[in-house]
């Protein structure tokens, strides 16, 4: 039965071998048309009706046109973020500058001058930059979601593997936890010497 099913199959695409769902292995799957349930439902429409009918609700119980949709939805997201980061550089880059100007000089007598207006600038700034890599991080992340490998035996892209260590905000979210444990030590071993001390 099996080989009387194969060639069934390939009678069917005769009139076009290249796209033959029995092909496909590891090399060539990516020249296989993807990306929408139609190229699934047009593969079936070389199936006996009965048995066409049968994989489509297979297909309809686990929901596999809904993950079609989500994933048009994941492109489409992919590419607002890929805006919205490339929209936010031009802003960040002008708070970078306003830090810059506002800072002033220091003076030994009345400390910095402005130096409200110099912090106001220094936290807008430090929430559009932190703002900006989350969006990137979004970005890197729906981008790998969308180049998951089709075929089984492809590995998962790095980025989604090696989660959450593959995000810039991270390694960022790191190094404040650092600093804190840091800080926290400092604070404790002065609080020590005070004690000894009295």
């Amino acid at each position: 039965p099996v080989e009387e099913w194969r060639a069934y199959v390939r009678a069917a695409y005769a009139s076009n071998p290249g796209q033959c769902p029995l092909d496909v292995n590891v090399d060539n799957i990516y020249s296989f048309m993807q990306g929408s349930m139609s190229f699934i439902e047009q593969d079936l429409r070389v199936l006996p009706e009965a048995m066409a009918r049968q994989a489509l609700d297979a297909m309809d119980r686990v929901a596999l046109r809904d993950a079609f949709d989500l994933r048009r939805n994941v492109v489409n997201l992919k590419k607002v973020l890929l805006h919205s980061w490339h929209t936010s550089e031009p802003l960040e880059k002008e708070l970078r500058r306003m830090s810059t100007f506002w800072r002033g000089d220091m003076s030994w007598v009345n400390g910095f001058v402005d130096v409200a207006r110099h912090r106001e600038v220094c936290v807008a700034h430090v929430r559009c930059k932190g703002a900006a890599h989350a969006v990137f991080d979004g970005r890197v992340m729906t981008k790998a979601i969308c180049c998951v490998p089709r075929h089984p035996e492809l590995p998962r892209p790095a980025k989604l593997s090696g989660l959450p260590r593959t995000m810039t905000t991270h390694s960022w979210l790191d190094q404040a936890l650092d600093t804190l444990a840091e800080m926290d030590e400092e604070t404790t071993e002065g609080a020590d010497e005070g004690a000894d001390e009295g």
